[in-house]
């Protein structure tokens, strides 16, 4: 006669506290115990292909509204030249992954990031460490990067010929998203044609010098699970014996929403000190 009461008193309390944390999440079904999988977003790119012979180098570009938003900075010049700073604003943006073959006439590429930068327009500004003729900078918006670590695995390769600009890219995460760059010496190299199911974004050259001018081209490629990619583009002009080229990638973490796991009540709450996980 006592021992009823006792139980319904128990599986009223817990009914109660189920029912108030669905409120309180706003949850009317049933609690979900995951998000759906999803990617960072690409939302487009500002390029840049002035050639002029200069120190520093800025870009006005446009950051749009999003949540987790990364701003990507791709600097394509010759492999005896190199970055110092980049900043968007007036925030210094951090180098993500280098490649270059060393030699004057050779190409590097260079990939710099910033988590959280502000909406709306502002100056991308590049110095360089000496006076450089930069092949092009090109400032990438994406949202929905994971703003504390954003970037995963890197690759890059480079070589003095060849029709192709190669390289692999082991992913750390799933449902990643890898965006890379391609300077390649001589205007023929361009147009570009992705390898696999790389999407490209920027597909140009800085002129029709045999000599001075050089093909750029960047995609993107969605990677869905953490694992070994192929990121290449090859040259459709077809490259000559000489012909240079750099390739450079990162991975781009998601930024995975909050997801119910688990309650684990405190056993005080309840008459008999029981501990009661809902799952």
């Amino acid at each position: 006669m006592h021992k009823t009461p006792r139980i319904v008193g128990r599986v009223s309390r817990i009914s109660l506290a189920v029912a108030t944390l669905a409120l309180a999440l706003g949850v009317s079904g049933p609690l979900l115990t995951s998000a759906a999988a999803s990617a960072p977003s690409y939302l487009g790119e500002t390029v840049d292909t002035s050639t002029a012979l200069r120190q520093s180098a800025t870009v006005s570009h446009t950051v749009p509204a999003g949540d987790n938003r990364l701003l990507l900075v791709a600097v394509m010049i010759r492999a005896n030249e190199w970055v110092s700073t980049i900043t968007y604003g007036g925030t210094s943006l951090t180098l993500a992954k280098v490649q270059d073959g060393g030699g004057p006439d050779e190409q590097r590429v260079e990939l710099w990031y910033l988590a959280g930068p502000s909406v709306g327009t502002d100056d991308v500004v590049v110095t360089f460490g000496s006076y450089v003729n930069p092949d092009a900078i090109v400032a990438v918006s994406l949202t929905d990067v994971d703003q504390n670590d954003p970037i995963g695995g890197t690759g890059g390769s480079n070589a003095s010929s060849g029709t192709q600009a190669t390289t692999s890219i082991t992913t750390l995460n799933d449902d990643s998203l890898i965006v890379g760059a391609v300077s390649a010496r001589s205007p023929s190299t361009s147009p570009f044609s992705p390898g696999g199911s790389i999407a490209t974004e920027w597909d140009t050259n800085t002129g029709s010098d045999a000599d001075d001018d050089d093909g750029l081209w960047g995609g993107r490629l969605a990677a869905s699970a953490a694992g070994t990619y192929t990121f290449n583009a090859s040259f459709n002009g077809g490259a000559g014996a000489d012909d240079s080229w750099a390739i450079a990638c990162v991975e781009l973490k998601y930024f995975s929403a909050p997801s119910f796991v688990s309650i684990t009540p405190d056993a005080s709450s309840y008459k008999d000190g029981n501990t009661v996980t809902l799952t």
